[in-house]
């Protein structure tokens, strides 16, 4: 009975002594866990002006994450954080930090072990909801409202077709810019942070045009040198090489000319004309430069390789140039490839020139009223013309022209061709089909739309990145705009000749015949009964 009442008694001491024991250990697990816990983490307004309230973090130990809700523009490089950690922790690093992108911190306990929390910024959704207004000139002030734009001007851009415009201001809700010179209609591209839109097509409107002599005077002559001093005789078509530099088909004077030039504060300067081929004396030779030998060069173009090509008219043939000015022939009357597409015993008069994206090369042939096509590969055939004078639109060779000049290709493959003995331009689709785009068969001087407008022997033709058509309207003595819907407006010129720079209408030309444009919208024009080469630059 004895050892009984003993051993109950020792039961009930070392009962109590065990689970003091597993409570101790408990206490000491949550201690440990509590020595490596981050209890709060903020950021003050110090080293931060945008800052302007405090801002807060969800600490999540568990999943060992501090996650900090934030306006959008907030400047996150040089933040400092107010960090609470448990009594006897330390904590790497400290001060200021760059959360631009996610930052580690690392929570050491007295005895050495860690725990690892990741500091992530979460940024508001950004939402843009409209731009106004839609269209207007250079200097229009546009406005995009929306929310969660942020407060930092500096994390804001706002480009019009990829041109950089000043943004004035920004808040939550609104960003506030103007609108550059020369942007063109085009995609409205709008950056936040990292956050890009591009929801807005802007509706450029050209306000004003001005028209100025690059080089050359009323004089013919045949002369290198300065733009002062520089000459030309009847320069009949002009094509903006890769290099950037014009090239000049310079008909009198039998040679290609090359014009250099810079643009500083959008003025030209530096501007040098030298020859790259021919002489100045009519013949048919190929070989370098002042060896080579042209008879009225007419039409001219340039591949993306910087190689030259030339319709040298009364030679019946295609010739090519290379950058260092060595000629060669491309196609004459020699040229066997052409008899199955002009037949035998063919004439061959190429005038008008344009090569495509892929170095495909157009040619508009007078004396079959055709369009050719020599593709990369070499393979020549007639795209659109039967071979005989008319009026007739239609696929491929049921369509007729007359006496097409120059032809101009768009950024989806589509060929327009200023018909010039029915005064009308028109319009080859990718599929073959010819229709005509703008004018009628009577000559004319009117704008409008479609059959309504009128030219009067419509020759060169180029066609910027928006698809706009510039024709240059010889009897007219001026250069017309057609959009891409067909509406004809008068660009600069008043159909009456002469020889003055100014505004749009107040300019005046002497039966202008080539055209073409650089990518930033300027237009060049062969002036050829002035001798000289005008720019008309657009905004």
């Amino acid at each position: 009975m004895k050892n009984l009442f003993r051993t109950i008694l020792i039961i009930l001491i070392i009962l109590p002594m065990s689970c003091g024991k597993e409570e101790d250990s408990s206490d000491s697990e949550i201690l440990k866990s509590d020595e490596k816990s981050i209890i709060s983490f903020s950021f003050e307004k110090a080293n931060n002006s945008v800052l302007d309230s405090s801002l807060f973090a969800v600490v999540n130990e568990n999943e060992g994450t501090i996650t900090i809700n934030a306006p959008n523009g907030l400047d996150v490089s040089e933040l400092v954080p107010t960090i609470e950690i448990s009594e006897f922790a330390s904590i790497n690093p400290t001060g200021v930090q760059n959360f631009n992108s996610d930052v580690t911190y690392t929570v050491t306990a007295e005895d050495s072990t860690t725990k690892d929390y990741i500091a992530k910024f979460l940024y508001e959704e950004i939402t843009i909801d409209s731009m106004e207004p839609t269209n207007g000139p250079k200097n229009t002030i546009v406005t995009f409202t929306g929310d969660n734009f942020g407060t930092n001007i500096e994390n804001i851009q706002v480009f019009f077709d990829d041109i950089e415009a000043e943004v004035q201001q920004v808040n939550q809700t609104s960003i506030t810019t103007v609108l550059p010179p020369k942007a063109y209609s085009g995609i409205v591209k709008i950056i936040i942070g990292e956050q890009e839109f591009d929801g807005f097509v802007f509706d450029y409107e050209i306000s004003d045009v001005n028209v100025s002599i690059i080089t050359g005077s009323i004089d013919s002559g045949f002369v290198n040198g300065s733009a002062s001093i520089a000459q030309f005789s009847r320069p009949n078509d002009i094509t903006v090489g890769v290099d950037g530099n014009l090239y000049v088909s310079d008909t009198g004077n039998n040679s290609v000319r090359k014009v250099t030039y810079e643009f500083i504060d959008n003025l030209l300067a530096g501007i040098s004309v030298t020859t790259l081929a021919g002489n100045g004396n009519y013949g048919f030779a190929n070989g370098s430069g002042q060896d080579a030998q042209f008879d009225a060069p007419v039409g001219i173009t340039s591949d993306s390789n910087g190689n030259i090509y030339v319709a040298d008219l009364f030679n019946n043939s295609i010739r090519a140039i290379t950058p260092s000015g060595e000629v060669t022939t491309l196609l004459d009357l020699n040229s066997s490839e052409l008899i199955p597409v002009l037949g035998q015993n063919f004439s061959f008069n190429p005038d008008g020139l344009a090569i495509d994206d892929e170095d495909n090369l157009y040619i508009t042939e007078r004396s079959s009223h055709s369009i050719l096509k020599v593709a990369f590969s070499g393979e020549i055939s007639r795209i659109a013309g039967d071979g005989t004078s008319g009026y007739v639109d239609g696929n491929g060779t049921s369509a007729k022209f007359s006496y097409p000049k120059d032809i101009a290709v768009d950024s989806n493959g589509n060929l327009y061709v200023t018909d010039n003995g029915n005064n009308v331009i028109r319009k080859i689709s990718t599929s073959g089909d010819v229709s005509t785009f703008a004018g009628s068969t009577v000559s004319g001087f009117s704008n409008g739309s479609g059959a309504i407008a009128s030219f009067n022997y419509p020759q060169g033709i180029t066609i910027d990145s928006q698809d706009n058509l510039y024709v240059v309207d010889v009897g007219n003595h001026s250069i017309r705009k057609i959009d891409m819907l067909g509406s004809v407006t008068t660009l600069a010129g008043n159909g009456i000749s002469g020889f003055t720079s100014g505004i749009g209408s107040q300019a005046m030309f002497n039966q202008p015949r080539g055209i073409s444009i650089d990518t930033n919208g300027n237009l060049y024009v062969t002036d050829s009964g002035n001798n000289s080469i005008r720019l008309i630059t657009q905004e």
